[in-house]
């Protein structure tokens, strides 16, 4: 027995005009079976890059502007971003702090080519706040990104709003390095047994960095993450005398949470 094959159907088989030339064309690409073959279409860029130019050309179109004194309070949920355009000059040093209310939110920050140059959730809480600072290398208009980090996240609220925006000092410097390290440490304290240690290292880098800073919150934080990873590796008593240096600290800088 044979397999009977049946030729596709052209338009001029529909009573549609069409040149002989045509149709050889379209049965050729049937018999080759590359008819959906993207490599016949060079000059198309794919779907995915088609949607992430999209998806950045929205995200700028769509950008609030965030400007010194004027905070914003606005409603989110899960699977939803806002972004805020900041437009700075070369050498300014740039801080922001989201105030959470009622939901968690992550913080990303873009250069104005679109580079993703730091994301923050250190609270990951309900309450609490997030802050991202940068010292502008390049002028333009700077992006930052909140979304909740949860899809599914219940609706909530927060605030964004610009607690600094001045020209950069060399404890700027210290301070935007001590947060670089400290996220990072971060992430390590998350991971093995190893790499908790891995992040105590880095959490006494940026313990440095922000006392060259001046910087007492970042100080007392990092103090503070260093006694619940020594408290999660058994070192009880290595862990309370972080909490006891961190302690003042939070007296000091009127943050009663902190302190509690």
């Amino acid at each position: 027995m044979f397999n009977l094959i049946r030729p596709v159907a052209t338009p001029q088989d529909r009573g549609w005009p069409i040149t002989r030339r045509a149709v050889q064309v379209i049965n050729l690409l049937f018999w080759a079976g590359l008819s959906a073959s993207p490599c016949l279409w060079p000059g198309l860029p794919p779907a995915q890059a088609i949607a992430s130019e999209r998806s950045a050309t929205q995200s700028a179109q769509e950008s609030v502007s965030l400007e010194p004194g004027k905070p914003i309070e606005r409603e989110i949920s899960g699977g939803q971003s806002h972004t805020y355009k900041i437009t700075m000059s070369s050498g300014q040093y740039l801080r922001v702090v989201v105030a959470q209310r009622g939901i968690d939110v992550a913080v990303a920050l873009f250069t104005p080519n679109g580079k993703k140059i730091g994301e923050v959730n250190s609270d990951p809480l309900i309450e609490g706040s997030e802050t991202v600072s940068v010292i502008a290398e390049a002028p333009g208009a700077y992006l930052i990104e909140a979304r909740p980090p949860e899809k599914t996240a219940k609706t909530g609220r927060y605030e964004i709003k610009i607690e600094e925006l001045r020209a950069a000092t060399a404890e700027d410097k210290y301070r935007v390095a001590g947060e670089a390290v400290f996220r990072e440490a971060e992430r390590l304290q998350n991971g093995t047994l190893e790499a908790k240690r891995k992040s105590v290292e880095k959490y006494h880098e940026a313990l440095d960095s922000y006392r060259r800073a001046s910087d007492r919150r970042g100080e007392a934080q990092t103090l503070n993450n260093i006694g619940e990873i020594y408290y999660w590796l058994g070192e009880t008593r290595k862990a309370l005398e972080k909490f006891n240096e961190a302690t003042p600290i939070w007296q000091a800088v009127g943050d009663r949470r902190g302190e509690a």
